[in-house]
């Protein structure tokens, strides 16, 4: 269960924040996980860290005790990801014609006993929570990959 709500400190840092509350750290140690050699600013969203590869990032969840599960979810319904979803998740969304040039993507992170998706680039905490189907079905989001967290050790 994820007990916080953390906001993405760097600009290209929603899937750090997704991990620090999947792991219930602070921001900045999610983010010494996923890179562990590399020094940072902590000014609020600068260009501190680059876009994140997968590696990395279930290294950096390896790391905080998170034993995960990974699958694409380019072929699955919005009703089969949210009955899918058993555990708690980051979630990577792709949404169409947000960015100029390309789709971009944004990750969320989802709590499954609470059945409530959290978006670390909302300032406001807990307001800013709804549930996935929705979010989903209404934005027009797709969800193109799932982490699930099976255990925290």
């Amino acid at each position: 269960m994820i007990k916080k709500h953390v906001a993405q400190i760097d600009l290209n840092g929603c899937a750090i924040a997704c991990v620090a509350m999947l792991a219930n750290v602070e921001y900045k140690i999610a983010r010494h996980a996923v890179f562990p050699n590399k020094k940072f600013r902590d000014a609020r969203f600068s260009y501190n860290i680059p876009p994140i590869e997968d590696e990395p990032l279930f290294a950096g969840m390896r790391r905080l005790g998170l034993k995960i599960h990974q699958y694409s979810t380019r072929n699955l319904s919005v009703k089969d990801i949210y009955y899918r979803l058993k555990h708690d998740a980051l979630l990577t969304m792709s949404l169409p014609n947000w960015c100029r040039y390309q789709d971009c993507t944004h990750c969320l992170a989802w709590d499954a006993q609470k059945k409530k998706l959290y978006d670390p680039g909302s300032i406001s905490s807990w307001e800013q929570n709804v549930g996935l189907y929705d979010t989903i079905a209404n934005l027009k989001y797709r969800v193109i990959h799932v982490i699930e967290v099976l255990e925290r050790t």
